[in-house]
């Protein structure tokens, strides 16, 4: 129990963090050096609970889930410690601590660059872009959704359906049927929710974007 209090405590501290050491744009956590180790070490207590270290042997999970909070971290290096601190307390008025709430958040994520995504969602509720029940769901919305199809989201700026991908954002609510068709060639676009991920996660140029209400209901009749 202390463990767990203890690793939750310095998530917040990871993210409170304001001098994170340079790192290469793409790193691996097998070729950093001691000095940058140290640095990470000093930088991200956290680490030191999931036993990642220059001399310590991981496993894959742990060595996974350490290079996606680092990510997640470096996401964040731009703003400022006190909107932080803001954003820590908000979390923790939905009833779970922030540091264990962040961690299960990024253990569930399927892949290193939904971390980046996530980073950019927590900005966007720091700026007071989006609410923060949009927040909750747009996190929902990336757990939810495979990083592959995730990246087809844009294409569903207009009318558009691809076996597959269009049932899986379907599924998360980031698309919406827009076109029924009797035939088979039903069409979905965008939700209110889809666009802001497009938006404010994956941080694509929305500018042009005209979502339509209503649904079309396409009815083909056989003669006899």
């Amino acid at each position: 129990m202390e463990d767990e209090r203890g690793i939750e405590k310095a998530a917040e501290e990871s993210m409170l963090f304001e001098n994170l050491p340079q790192l290469p744009e793409e790193f691996d956590l097998d070729l950093i050096g001691g000095d940058i180790w140290d640095a990470l070490l000093g930088a991200i207590p956290v680490l030191k609970y999931i036993k990642v270290g220059k001399d310590v042997y991981v496993s894959i999970t742990d060595k996974l889930f350490a290079k996606k909070f680092i990510c997640f971290l470096y996401g964040l290096k731009e703003i400022p410690v006190r909107k932080r601190e803001k954003f820590i307390k908000e979390l923790r008025k939905s009833g779970e601590a922030t540091g264990e709430l962040i961690l299960s958040i990024i253990d569930r994520l399927d892949h290193q660059s939904k971390t980046a995504i996530l980073a950019n969602l927590c900005i966007a509720r720091i700026e007071e872009q989006i609410s923060i029940e949009d927040f909750f769901r747009l996190v929902s919305m990336l757990e939810r959704i495979p990083y592959v199809d995730l990246n087809r989201l844009e294409d569903y700026k207009e009318k558009f359906y691809e076996p597959g991908a269009t049932e899986m954002l379907y599924s998360a609510g980031a698309v919406r049927q827009f076109v029924i068709d009797a035939a088979g060639d039903s069409q979905y676009q965008l939700t209110k929710l889809g666009l802001k991920m497009l938006r404010f996660g994956l941080q694509r140029n929305v500018a042009n974007i005209n979502l339509q209400a209503g649904t079309d209901i396409h009815q083909h009749w056989i003669e006899a």
